[in-house]
């Protein structure tokens, strides 16, 4: 199990332990020891005993330090060098292999919450304090945020990291999140890779999820338009399926009323006007997230539109609903329901008992514990709660806004990827009052 922060500094500290040196050694041999290794915040010798007590500034020196000077050769003796436990009474398995420095695994991140834009070149130099930092990002999929993997040159560059990032991630609800990444191979389900369900085949060569086979193309209403130049933006369904919510075809999951599995994030805007045009409804949406489809009916004064998340619709409607964002009356902006009368977007919740930003998260390893789980659905929103029951293998979290929770119901396997076992995620049954 990969230990994370908390665990880690909740047993030992920035201090080194040094011990077999000569009993002559004083205070200023020590610093001669540690001369061009580490700068020493206090050093202190147990006169006579060949022990001392080193305090550094970070966790890069602490294990510099440690590969550096453990079993040096200092006056006939090979020196020992560990970091001290906080407690010392603390005789763990754990904490020992803690300060030797064998359980703090590999010197890789998982970093959530970027922002969408990010390149791994910017990823790159945001890490650059902690040294030079290799950078794989994943996939966009319908996230609000990016993400990726880290790896620093040492196990104690890679903690220095997290310590800032926890630190900073205290004063404000939202930004970048950095956890230990599970180690490779460990995790359920988690070898050279695996697919994801209902998406196999998909992975590239170790790259990432590829996008599944969607291309949007212009598309020209047979009907006379105003402007014979424009077009809207529709999708072209290629071979492979879109994604779907536990795979499976609307109306065929667990009894569930409504157009859920399957459905697309698609509003209806009324009273957009009748000399509208669809580019102008474009320019107005794509403020709040990516575009799959934008059309204005001729002649109707009213308009459709299709994003790839769940939360910028949800984003869209909240803003724009009886808003006035043209010359004109205010518009309507609402979810487009089926013209089969079934519920749509949130309505399914309600219909089926299901809370609207809690999640239920199962097949859940031994190996996830909270921080982890938190920053990999911080992919889709601000995450409010996140627990995860011991011993049990399940968890729950609450998002802030039902958009980012159905977006992560829809893409598990970019969670699966983060967290690497293949978690079941679904909405949580309501609770009984």
């Amino acid at each position: 199990m990969t230990l994370q922060y908390n665990d880690i500094v909740a047993r030992v500290e920035k201090r080194l332990f040094i011990n077999r040196l000569p009993e002559s050694t004083t205070e200023e041999d020590v610093r001669t020891i540690l001369s061009g290794v580490a700068e020493p915040v206090e050093i202190r010798v147990l006169d006579g005993r060949g022990i001392a007590f080193v305090t550094l500034q970070t966790w890069t020196e602490c294990a510099y330090a440690m590969s550096t000077l453990d079993r040096m050769d200092v006056g006939g003796s090979q020196i020992n060098v560990e970091l001290c436990a906080l407690d010392k009474a603390d005789k763990s398995a754990t904490t020992k292999a803690l300060g030797r420095g064998q359980a703090l695994g590999e010197a890789r991140l998982f970093v959530g919450g970027l922002p969408i834009e990010s390149t791994e070149e910017s990823v790159r130099l945001l890490f650059s304090p902690f040294g030079d930092a290799s950078v794989r990002l994943l996939p966009a999929g319908h996230s609000k945020c990016a993400a990726g993997y880290v790896s620093l040159p040492s196990w104690g560059a890679a903690l220095d990291a997290v310590e800032q990032f926890t630190a900073e991630s205290k004063t404000r609800t939202e930004g970048v999140k950095v956890v230990f990444a599970e180690e490779r191979g460990k995790g359920k389900g988690k070898g050279k890779g695996f697919d994801a369900p209902g998406m196999k085949g998909s992975r590239d060569n170790g790259s990432g999820y590829r996008p599944l086979g969607l291309r949007y193309e212009p598309y020209t209403s047979s009907r006379t338009r105003s402007d014979p130049t424009e077009a809207a933006y529709v999708p072209r369904r290629d071979r492979e399926p879109a994604p779907m919510l536990g795979g499976k075809s609307a109306g065929k999951g667990k009894g569930i009323k409504g157009a859920f599995d399957g459905a697309v994030p698609r509003l209806f805007l009324g009273k957009v006007g009748f000399s509208r045009s669809s580019m102008e409804l474009e320019r107005l949406l794509s403020a709040f997230g990516e575009l799959t489809e934008c059309r204005v009916l001729d002649g109707k004064g009213v308009g459709y539109a299709s994003f790839r998340s769940w939360a910028a619709a949800e984003a869209a409607i909240e803003s724009l609903h009886k808003s006035s964002p043209f010359d004109g009356p205010p518009i309507t902006c609402e979810w487009a329901r089926p013209r089969s009368g079934e519920a749509y977007g949130p309505e399914v919740n309600v219909a089926n008992g299901l809370e609207m930003t809690r999640l239920f998260i199962g097949a859940v390893g031994n190996e996830v514990q909270t921080p982890a789980l938190e920053a990999a659905f911080s992919l889709f929103g601000q995450v409010q709660d996140c627990y995860v029951v011991p011993g049990k293998g399940v968890a729950y979290v609450s998002m802030d806004r039902w958009g980012g929770a159905k977006d992560a119901v829809d893409n598990k396997e970019r969670i699966q990827e983060a967290l690497g076992c293949r978690v079941k995620v679904e909405f949580a049954e309501q609770r009984r009052r």
